[in-house]
């Protein structure tokens, strides 16, 4: 066995560390370092994807960098065979030069090492915290495979992307991919204004330079699971919105962003047995149930579309002293009317001026 001290450091191809006390222990070859432990290897070590650098970024995108690198700061730790062992305190960081690409706190982590010196996995327990700029991640328990860049996180997990977060019994994310599964009890939070002025936010178009929700407001979206990617979300099971202007409840919800509908278009699907209740900018109380909701936003340099498509058999749209019923039934938001093509039944005690104005194939108009 081969013991230093005062300030000792050391040095191993690609990796370098440090300690209050260094000890080799030759026949079973375990080294362990004591006190103020540190080691610094080469970010490759850590997998291909890495679990701390942005996906995009110049650490991901280039070719291996000799000043990217990954540091260890922890009380202390051992270093086998093919495995590494870090101890309390224990502090991740990405580098990329001076740049920080994104870090770790827990307070128990191993690495299990592959032969080619690459990370095959890391688990890290104990308040687990990992940050990339704005995101962030927390769990009592993270799992990292290098091999295809998926961490699992377990132990009321939860994460952060700027104003949006959410919670769960399980997460899995694809960091290279930009995708997460979150399931059991998951719950998304993000500000109102993103859920748009969709049918069930208000019926009704806003005044120009306002919004119906401001910064300081969010929505809620309950669901036994959902998925993240960057261009579409899907909740599924007993899924419901709690939104300030709207409650609704289904068991599916996608939300998308076809290319057709331009940068600021959005579509949101709502299936089946779909049930909201909402109020308008004017105070005006709605309430609607169908099989099926089909909204769908876009602007252009000439005009504001927001329409919603309800169908069922038949879909019901209630205002005061208003009830509809028909298999289809469109609200025209941006221009506040009721459409209900074909056969249709409209009762109540609206006004006549609103009432009897028809449109081609018996289609109702409220305004």
């Amino acid at each position: 066995m081969f013991q230093m001290t005062g300030q000792p450091t050391w040095r191993m191809e690609q990796r370098e560390g440090s300690g209050d006390e260094l000890v080799f222990d030759r026949t079973n070859r375990v080294f362990r370092a004591t006190g103020h432990g540190r080691l610094k290897m080469a970010a490759q070590s850590m997998g291909t994807s890495g679990f701390l650098s942005q996906p995009g970024s110049a650490a991901t995108n280039l070719p291996p960098a000799t000043n990217h690198f990954v540091e260890i700061l922890c009380d202390n730790y051992e270093l086998r065979t093919n495995l590494a062992i870090f101890r309390r305190e224990v502090r991740v960081s990405d580098r990329l030069g001076d740049q920080l690409q994104g870090e770790m706190t827990c307070a128990l982590m191993t690495l299990t090492i592959s032969g080619t010196n690459e990370l095959q996995k890391m688990v890290a327990e104990h308040q687990v915290i990992i940050r990339q700029e704005d995101n962030q991640f927390t769990a009592d328990n993270a799992e990292y495979t290098g091999t295809n860049g998926l961490l699992d996180l377990t132990g009321s997990p939860a994460w952060r992307a700027g104003l949006r977060e959410g919670k769960g019994d399980f997460m899995r994310v694809n960091l290279a991919r930009e995708e997460m599964l979150v399931r059991g009890n998951a719950v998304m939070r993000l500000p109102a204004a993103e859920l748009g002025q969709s049918a069930f936010t208000a019926l009704g178009k806003p005044k120009q330079g306002e919004s119906k929700a401001t910064t300081n407001e969010f929505a809620e979206i309950h669901s036994r699971q959902y998925f993240l990617a960057p261009e579409s979300a899907l909740f599924e099971g007993g899924v419901r919105i709690e939104h300030p202007q709207m409650k609704c409840a289904c068991e599916e919800i996608t939300l998308l962003s076809p290319p057709e509908l331009g940068k600021t278009g959005r579509m949101m699907i709502a299936e089946p047995a779909v049930v909201f209740d909402i109020t308008d900018d004017q105070g005006r109380s709605f309430h609607g149930t169908g099989d099926k909701a089909v909204y769908t936003h876009r602007v252009t340099a000439t005009l504001t579309n927001d329409i919603m498509v309800l169908t069922g058999r038949p879909a019901m749209l209630e205002a005061t002293n208003l009830v509809g019923r028909n298999n289809v039934i469109t609200l025209d938001l941006a221009s506040h009317k009721l459409m209900a093509p074909g056969k249709y039944t409209l009762w109540g005690t609206a006004p006549a001026v609103a009432t009897t104005t028809l449109r081609p194939k018996k289609t109702r108009l409220i305004k």
